[in-house]
């Protein structure tokens, strides 16, 4: 089937995606039934069509065979029906005598017979009584006359407004079966009263414009209502608008939400302001392919509450993953994404796909932008779609939106990534935080903390990185290790303002999997590999001591009375030291305190002890993997800094080693238990390397091994920082090989 690129039909901005979609729409409803059907498909910002008409042919559809689908909005006030029928528009269709407007004019009338049916017309009569006299009584300065006849205005509006409800229901009976598609796509009814989905404003108007008569006004403008025929620029602007090309003549016109830049206004060119310039075509296709995006009211199985709208592709606003991206970018209206696709598709195939709408968790439907991310990655969209253009409605001012384009997302199947975010979201702990952090106009006695809103705004982010990383395996890891540390980092907002946390009946993040881990030990880091080793310190996990918690529970939860918590990234020696000391007190009773499901290389230790490791990053790591579950033998992956102990250990200093073997908890050569002193600590928190290593050696001649230094003159903060790295786990066989180290030389050696 021949292909016709349409340069003028591109992703962005919204006008010009729904003018791809009315055009496929038109072409699959309204071509002779022995032509092929039309297929559509978007080859980088471009939609190309896949027909039977060349260029010529489509122009010529539309100037000669294209009928309008007729769309009318009686329930709004800017829709022409509160004047009467002798509104000029309204009347001047219905009276034509093409066969073009031949729906149009039943529709027209159908719709003035409902409404004298329901008493409305009555009802719009007063209104517009009511305006007439109040304005002649403010232009003679009748204050009582302005006032009474403000009263009967605003009982007659309440009359109306209280008639809509049964307006739309009458509507969806009475009108023809070729009308539903639009009502569809204009509101919905469930018990609750009538919802409106965001694509057509409320109800088909946006602020104080009516979609419906603005398309009727363009329709007057393209086509002549008495022989059907196009006027003389009409031909023009449709090439214009298929095409891309320039033309003259555009209107000036409003055409609302759909086209930003097109909407003219303050600081919109280099005067002060300009006109809203529309090409009449682009707004009447436009509104044909809106109409696809039909919405209807559901009872998803896993609510309990009423049936709620569901609307094809649109979750509530998510202020993340676009340049300007905020946390006050969530108070928009909705978002919706814009489905792209390669392949070429039929009218019914993309029907299925916008009916369905699917952007699905494992456990519910995506409800805003950042779910939405995780079910495009996970296998929750549709297969055959490449791609989403994510639009979001943005106040403009008053009742008006734009819908702003934020960023292109392809799709992507990252089952193993989003695997990660399952597993934190258990007990729905990111979905409660993200939507306890989003900023709300009603609840203002209890605002979000700043820290609190920034540092899941920055989770977001991350975790939107992490599904968009690139295959290669630094950097996904990159990514995993960004996003962990997000989550720890929010973990610590959470804590530092515990009253509000509580007050949400938000928890501590739950305990992760080992597949987080499993993602980052392929790594040589020396911080990521001593972080690990202390994260695997327990029970009890290292993570008391960085925020009020209590890990007895089976899950984890709050303790306002901790006094275990004293760790502070920036001291990362000063925190070490205590943390080493605290658990010489535990290990009195539990002896697991010193246990190690990860062990750290000596070359790692060597690096820390040398001053070559970034002491904040190691902090922040150590904090992060304490949320993780940390299998037995997990440390980094085999070989990454090799196993040679004898080597590795021969560059560990007799100021670290005589001390990390003393406190080792058993001796060197016996295995025997050996208790720990704390004194040793205390001496090298002071700096005095000498008593420390003094203390050191004395404890291990006591227990069977007699090194070959009995003390190490040192001082200052090289002695605290060896001092704090006894706190770094070794292995059995690195134990042995530090020990052979200070082993007395022998005729043997």
């Amino acid at each position: 089937m021949p292909t016709l690129p349409l340069p003028g039909c591109a992703p962005t901005p919204l006008a010009h995606y729904l003018k791809a979609l009315g055009i496929l729409r038109l072409l699959a409803e309204q071509l002779p039934p022995d032509l092929p059907r039309p297929r559509g498909a978007w080859l980088g910002e471009t939609f190309v069509l896949h027909s039977s008409l060349d260029r010529a042919g489509l122009e010529n559809f539309f100037l000669h065979d294209y009928r309008p689908t007729p769309i009318l909005a009686p329930w709004n006030g800017g829709s022409g029906f509160m004047d009467g029928k002798d509104e000029p528009l309204l009347a001047s269709i219905a009276k034509s005598s093409s066969d073009r407007f031949a729906p149009y004019r039943l529709l027209i009338t159908s719709a003035f017979d409902l409404m004298d049916d329901l008493r409305l017309s009555e009802i719009a009569r007063r209104i517009r009584e009511a305006q007439d006299e109040r304005k002649k009584a403010k232009k003679a300065k009748n204050k009582k006359a302005e006032t009474e006849w403000d009263e009967r205005f605003k009982q007659a509006k309440a009359e109306f407004q209280a008639a809509k409800v049964p307006l739309l229901s009458v509507c969806r009976s009475r009108f023809p079966e070729t009308v539903l598609e639009w009502l569809d796509a204009a509101y919905v009814l469930t018990r609750e009263g009538e919802e409106y989905p965001p694509l057509l404003g409320t109800g088909g108007n946006d602020g104080n414009l009516d979609f419906t008569y603005n398309f009727m006004q363009r329709l007057v403008e393209l086509f002549d209502l008495a022989t059907g025929l196009p006027q003389a620029n009409t031909g023009t602007l449709l090439t214009s608008s298929l095409f891309g090309e320039p033309v003259r003549g555009l209107t000036d016109s409003a055409i609302g939400q759909f086209f930003p830049q097109a909407a003219g206004g303050a600081n919109s060119t280099s005067g002060f302001d300009a006109k809203a310039l529309v090409n009449p075509w682009d707004f009447i296709l436009m509104l044909e392919g809106a109409l696809l995006f039909g919405a209807a009211a559901v009872k998803r199985l896993e609510s309990a509450g009423p049936g709620e709208l569901a609307y094809p592709f649109s979750v509530r606003p998510s202020g993340f993953g676009y340049a300007s991206g905020s946390e006050a970018d969530s108070a928009a209206r909705c978002e919706l994404w814009a489905p792209l696709w390669e392949n070429p598709a039929s009218l019914p195939e993309l029907r299925a796909v916008l009916s369905e709408g699917r952007a699905r968790l494992p456990d519910r439907a995506a409800r805003d932008g950042f779910e939405f991310t995780r079910a495009v990655a996970g296998l929750g969209v549709d297969r055959g779609l490449t791609a989403f253009q994510r639009y979001s409605f943005a106040p403009r001012n008053g009742l008006a939106f734009f819908a702003t384009p934020l960023d292109r997302v392809p799709v992507r199947r990252r089952p193993r990534l989003t695997a990660l975010l399952d597993d934190l979201d258990r007990g729905n702990w990111l979905d409660r935080v993200c939507n306890a952090a989003r900023p709300r106009s009603d609840d203002k006695r209890s605002p979000v903390p700043k820290s609190i809103a920034t540092a899941v705004h920055q989770l977001e982010q991350a975790a939107l990185a992490l599904l968009r990383s690139s295959q290669q395996e630094a950097d996904e890891q990159a990514a995993v290790e960004s996003l962990l540390l997000a989550v720890a980092d929010t973990e610590a907002a959470l804590a530092r303002s515990l009253t509000w946390t509580k007050s949400k009946g938000l928890p501590p993040v739950p305990r992760l999997s080992a597949r987080w881990w499993e993602s980052l030990r392929h790594t040589t880091e020396a911080e990521l590999d001593l972080a690990a080793s202390l994260a695997s310190l327990g029970p009890p996990s290292l993570r008391v001591h960085w925020e009020p918690l209590d890990l007895e529970k089976p899950f984890p939860a709050w303790d306002a009375n901790s006094r275990e918590v004293f760790w502070q990234d920036a001291l990362l020696e000063e925190t070490l030291l205590a943390i080493h000391l605290r658990r010489i007190l535990y290990a009195e009773k539990h002896p697991s305190v010193f246990a190690a499901a990860c062990f750290a290389q000596p070359a790692s230790i060597a690096a820390f002890l040398d001053g070559e490791t970034d002491d904040l990053r190691l902090a922040r790591l150590a904090r992060a993997l304490s949320l993780v579950t940390l299998l037995a033998g997990a440390g980094l992956a085999q070989g990454s800094r090799g196993d040679n102990y004898e080597s590795a250990c021969a560059k560990l200093p007799a100021l670290y080693a005589l001390p990390k073997l003393a406190l080792a908890g058993r001796a060197p050569d016996s295995g025997d238990e050996m208790p720990r002193l704390a004194a040793i600590l205390r001496r090298g928190a002071t700096g005095d390397g000498l008593a420390a290593t003094r203390l050191a050696c004395q404890r291990l001649r006591a227990s069977g091994f007699t090194p070959a230094l009995r003390e190490v003159p040192a001082r200052g903060p090289a002695v605290r920082r060896a001092l704090a790295a006894t706190l770094f786990p070794l292995s059995p066989a690195a134990l042995a090989a530090l020990a052979d180290q200070f082993r007395p030389l022998t005729l043997s050696h």
